[in-house]
């Protein structure tokens, strides 16, 4: 809190958990261990260790070196408790710039000087955070909690050729994907093909129009298999982006072929 204006700078919380220090002992998710802390029978086992939950800065207090003071606070907590470990779950902030790069090898970059390529593990490092584990699959159990997902960009003359990976990740979650117009081609796969609607125009209108479309689809019992299967058919790396590509290359690959022929005749 700054505490002459008592505005309220980021807010930290943490659970304790059990944790040996090893790596099979590590929790696979944060369900995990606020099931082992917060139990719905019986008494929660001692802890020996400390979990970071979540750090939150409010809009317009970014930037400002909270969140280094948040976790140095939580490392304070436990050492308070003598607990030797803080252990956390951490997002990384530039993973989304990277969709087709898997976290193992995203989370394994690191800049000339040794320090982690995402700024928020590079945070971490610089108090003496070490990366034990990334947990990729946790990602599609979370998105499958969701009845709809919400996926807007900024129409503009270059969105024509864009196809966000955001949707393809909620379509094969089987989430129904409410989005804008002249975004590549969303509004084919998405109204046309039943998986999602199309806020068109922004407005009153047109947001009572796709509230009332994307509840009908919620409820829909064949939407989830439906959103997969669109997604399989469009976006399936396997069947769909490899063969193309490589048919693309080889194309490419053989038209230069055959000019160096007719440029040594």
């Amino acid at each position: 809190m700054d505490d002459a204006t008592e505005e309220i700078l980021g807010e930290a919380n943490t659970i304790p958990c059990r944790f040996d220090g090893t790596l099979q002992g590590l929790p696979h998710s944060i369900d995990e261990v606020l099931a082992t802390g917060l139990p719905d029978e019986g008494v929660a086992p001692a802890p020996t260790a400390l979990c970071a939950l979540a750090i939150a800065i409010p809009s317009g207090q970014e930037n400002r070196g909270q969140s280094r003071l948040l976790l140095e606070g939580m490392r304070s907590l436990a050492a308070g408790h003598g607990w030797a470990q803080l252990i956390a779950p951490v997002r990384p902030n530039w993973k989304a710039r990277y969709p087709l790069t898997p976290i193992q090898r995203y989370a394994a970059w690191t800049r000339p000087d040794g320090l982690p390529f995402d700024p928020w593990l590079r945070v971490h490092a610089r108090l003496g955070g070490r990366i034990l584990r990334a947990e990729p699959d946790e990602l599609g159990s979370y998105l499958r909690l969701a009845e709809f997902a919400i996926c807007f960009c900024r129409p503009t003359p270059a969105r024509i050729a864009s196809s966000p990976t955001k949707l393809g990740e909620y379509l094969a979650a089987g989430v129904p994907v409410a989005s804008g117009p002249g975004i590549g081609d969303m509004d084919e796969i998405l109204d046309g093909r039943g998986v999602g609607v199309i806020v068109d125009p922004f407005g009153e209108p047109g947001y009572e129009r796709a509230a009332k479309r994307i509840r009908q689809l919620a409820a829909d019992a064949d939407a989830r298999a439906r959103c997969r299967a669109v997604a399989r058919e469009v976006f399936s790396l396997g069947e769909v982006g490899i063969p193309r590509y490589d048919g693309l290359y080889r194309r490419l690959a053989g038209l230069v072929e055959g000019s160096d022929r007719r440029a040594r005749r």
